[in-house]
């Protein structure tokens, strides 16, 4: 865990905000435990750290969690409990037939991160009435001791884990604070017991959690885990590939974007390239440029150059990055690679791809589709209108590399000329 001074500020919501979360709410990752109004807070205080399992219902990144938690002996005014920092981790199962413990506990480490002040909203609190107060670590349990307890809305993770539907993981929470914090019980049964692990003291192993008090039953955490209930930046309506003079052509279109700076393509030789972090990206030379915010329709198209193998099978991906940082994925699609060249796949519309990169040095790439049964003029101009250069193609899906060694820095225009289509574009050249 990474040990961080921070500097303490208390953040006091008086109502619902975006980073909330409310169980008229949809959740869809998982199926929410929430939080036992009269029951136990259990100690969580870095290097002390808690964890509970859960099955994911939904495929796809976690972009927030909630907690509640209380803190201890408070009992007079509600005050925001002052917390540093909170120490997320997600874990895979290791079931109880294959524990050494004889009980689940987490696995191998799938992601981790600290939130510190600010990356985090402490809700108002959400009840008043005794609620008790247990260290399993003595183990002693405190009943009365206090009557607050609050829920914490971490949001949005910015670097998010993707869980995959089906697959059982685990939580792990730990909080730094200078009170004592503890992690609130849950109502609400799933599998097996919550589990409790201290970092620096013994035994350095994970321990079951069971109440205290008769009939000694398992204790659950309470938590609720979210993800892509957003719009998202990008409406994609087609992605496509096809195989042509010895390479990949990807072609995409968008119905509508917001503040999309640009893409990347990832590509992989197998269908979970992506979630395993197999894959590698295709344009090194920077982002494809996206077309910020519109809601007219966008024709993209993409070659990948790298090297492939005859009936080898690919598959490719696209990720969008807003103005924020955060990213959306897309696909996958898959192309395998025939023996011999077939027979051109001619495209049914005419379009011209922004070039990349852009602004660029010396070099960019100009892509773009003329459909079937008609020809093309591709014309490179320089702001007086005066003409760089002039190609001629076929119809088909291709590119152009423009080299601008012999030019200067500035703005220069690129024209698609056919006999139903015209479409001029602005790059920009810095040296």
């Amino acid at each position: 865990m990474k040990k961080t001074i921070y500097f303490i500020l208390f953040l006091f919501i008086t109502g619902t905000l975006m980073a909330d979360w409310d169980i008229t709410e949809s959740h869809g990752m998982h199926y929410p435990q929430m939080p036992d109004p009269t029951g136990y807070d259990v100690d969580c205080n870095d290097p002390r750290i808690l964890a509970d399992d859960f099955l994911c219902t939904q495929s796809g990144p976690i972009r927030e969690i909630h907690i509640w938690i209380s803190q201890r002996y408070q009992t007079g005014e509600p005050i925001p409990p002052p917390i540093l920092n909170i120490y997320l981790s997600i874990h895979t199962d290791i079931p109880a037939a294959g524990s050494p413990t004889g009980y689940s506990m987490p696995g191998e480490l799938l992601w981790s991160d600290d939130f510190g002040v600010g990356q985090f909203i402490i809700r108002e609190p959400a009840y008043e009435g005794l609620q008790g107060w247990f260290d399993p670590w003595i183990p002693e349990l405190w009943l009365g001791d206090h009557i607050w307890y609050w829920q914490v809305n971490i949001e949005p993770i910015l670097d998010p884990f993707v869980q995959i539907e089906g697959e059982i993981y685990w939580l792990d929470v730990s909080i730094t604070s200078p009170e004592e914090i503890g992690w609130k019980t849950s109502l609400d049964h799933w599998n097996d017991d919550a589990v409790y692990y201290d970092q620096d003291f013994p035994p350095f192993f994970w321990i079951d959690l069971i109440d205290p008090e008769p009939p000694f039953e398992s204790l659950d955490m309470a938590f609720v885990i979210g993800g892509d209930d957003y719009p998202k930046p990008v409406e994609l309506s087609s992605f496509t590939t096809l195989y042509a003079n010895g390479n990949a052509i990807l072609n995409w279109t968008t119905q509508s974007e917001t503040n999309n700076l640009g893409w990347n393509i990832y590509r992989g030789e197998t269908e979970n390239a992506l979630e395993n972090n197999t894959t590698f990206c295709l344009n090194n030379s920077g982002l494809i440029p996206g077309a910020g915010t519109t809601t007219e329709p966008t024709n993209y198209q993409f070659t990948d150059e790298y090297d492939v193998i005859v009936n080898q099978t690919y598959w490719y991906w696209l990720e969008t990055v807003d103005g924020g940082g955060n990213t959306d994925n897309y696909g996958p699609v898959t192309l395998t690679i025939p023996e011999e060249e077939p027979v051109p796949v001619l495209p049914q519309n005419t379009f011209l791809c922004s070039n990349y990169p852009n602004p660029f040095n010396p070099s960019t790439f100009i892509e773009f589709s003329i459909k079937e049964g008609e020809t093309g003029k591709l014309t490179i101009y320089n702001t007086k209108g005066q003409v760089i250069e002039t190609r001629t193609y076929e119809a088909g899906s291709d590119y152009y590399k423009w080299d601008g060694t012999e030019y200067g820095s500035g703005i220069y225009f690129y024209k698609l000329e056919t006999q139903s289509y015209t479409e001029t574009k602005k790059m920009i050249m810095l040296k």
